[in-house]
């Protein structure tokens, strides 16, 4: 690959402090490097919003639970980069998820790029 593309990851978060810190710490270990990691908490009533300042992430703290569309779509408003990953707070991807569907993006020339998902108890 030749080029560094910034990578937008757009986390709502409403009431996950339960997943909140695993759901980081992965995007933290990531190989690809160049994330813009943008939370929004969406009115949680929990810890969640502790816990995400614990981060080098943005944080977009809306006042009352808008919702995961608003939420959504407040992230794609704030993001700045070439491509967005939406992301849930209960989510986990592997190290090199990034590096894996950027090179399927530059192989085929592509402007979006989708994967599977395994769902683990």
């Amino acid at each position: 690959m030749t080029k560094t593309y910034l990578i937008s990851v757009i986390i709502p978060v409403y009431n996950g402090g339960f997943y909140i810190d695993s759901c980081l710490k992965c995007l933290m270990n990531q190989t690809y490097k160049n994330l813009e990691i943008i939370v929004i908490n969406d009115g949680s009533t929990d810890n969640s919003e502790q816990t995400i300042k614990k981060y080098p992430v943005h944080l977009i703290s809306l006042p009352n639970n808008s919702g995961i569309s608003v939420a959504r779509n407040r992230g794609i408003d704030t993001a700045k980069g070439e491509y967005i990953h939406f992301m849930d707070v209960d989510d986990s991807i592997n190290k090199d998820y990034y590096n894996k569907m950027l090179e399927a993006i530059t192989e085929a020339d592509a402007d979006i790029a989708c994967s599977g998902m395994v769902n683990e108890p």
